[in-house]
């Protein structure tokens, strides 16, 4: 029984032994340039449990697996260069479309891409719903409610609010105003809901999220959005709702409609980050509408050859996290 006993407790103070190296060294011994017989010594618990992970995924190596979700992000890249591509329209004439809330500065365009029309089908809002939260994900932040305004994409906020707190501001036709602080619960929709959550979870961090399909500059949205956060602060002030209500600071939308710098610019000085697949110049549109019309394919959308590496000349756009996080 002595010899056991031994046997166990030296088998133990290798075991640790080993952890304490591992950990020390903080290297990454399962690469293939390490010795086997290394690799098998000295891989970290972490890694064991990822390659068991990896196996019951039904992958045979970690290359196999890595391959797949690449695939699978330049899956979700095609799927809204696809989606912005089904919804894109030009004028039949010389003239261009005029748009923008600033009528000081409105910009033209020959293309229309109009997803908020599109969206309201409900295959289609699912196809958008989808993309958004792959982008969502790509960022890695734990949102815990979606902010909207009823000028934006209201199918989309609809399709977040099964997984998310839905927050609306009323339109200023709808709102109650009693002179109470408590009028704010009924002038943003889904603020009381909030409220309660965050009485109920005191020590959770509840973070907001904006979401649309699609900005310009972003002056209507971002000017919705400030005084949303104003509004959190004053009542947080005056001890109505619970500090750990954060205030929004990031947007995600599908798409930036110009090639201007105006909304990252309108964004930073509100203190707040605008995700995105792509900012769309004249040049991509008409790509767009090349591949709608079945004369291109979505490998030359130049964004995509960008994405998979191949620095595409053309391609001016703000790939969502990777230049914005």
């Amino acid at each position: 029984m002595d010899i056991l006993n031994i046997i166990l407790a030296v088998t133990l103070f290798l075991v640790a032994l080993r952890d304490i190296i591992v950990n020390m060294i903080e290297k990454d011994f399962s690469q293939k340039k390490y010795h086997p017989i290394l690799r098998l010594l000295l891989s970290s618990k972490e890694q064991v449990v990822a390659k068991k992970f990896i196996r019951e995924l039904g992958f045979h190596t970690e290359e196999e697996f890595i391959k797949k979700v690449k695939g699978d992000k330049l899956h979700n890249y095609k799927g809204a260069i696809k989606f912005i591509s089904e919804c894109i329209e030009k004028t039949k004439s010389d003239t261009k479309y005029k748009f923008g809330n600033d009528p000081q500065k409105k910009h033209t365009s020959s293309f229309y891409v109009d997803s908020m029309s599109f969206a309201r089908k409900k295959e289609n809002c699912e196809d958008l719903y989808k993309l958004m939260k792959h982008l969502i994900h790509q960022v890695g932040k734990d949102y815990k409610y979606v902010f909207s305004i009823k000028g934006g994409n209201i199918p989309l906020a609809a399709a977040f609010s099964e997984d998310y707190l839905s927050i609306m501001p009323k339109d200023k036709n709808e709102e109650i105003d009693t002179g109470s602080p408590y009028d704010s619960f009924i002038n943003y929709e889904g603020l009381k809901h909030l409220d309660l959550r965050a009485k109920n979870n005191k020590n959770e961090e509840i973070k907001g999220v904006a979401i649309t399909c699609n900005l310009t500059t972003g002056s209507t949205f971002l000017k919705a959005i400030k005084q949303y956060n104003d509004k959190v602060k004053e009542l947080q002030n005056s001890g109505i709702i619970p500090n750990n209500i954060k205030k929004i600071e990031d947007i995600y939308i599908l798409y930036k409609v110009i090639k201007s710098n105006d909304l990252d610019n309108n964004c930073k000085n509100a203190g707040l980050t605008c995700y995105r697949y792509f900012d769309l110049d004249e040049e991509s549109k008409s790509c767009l509408l090349s591949i709608k019309e079945g004369k291109s394919d979505i490998d030359d959308f130049p964004c995509y050859r960008c994405i998979k590496g191949e620095k595409s000349k053309n391609c001016t756009a703000k790939h969502c996290y990777k230049s914005l996080k």
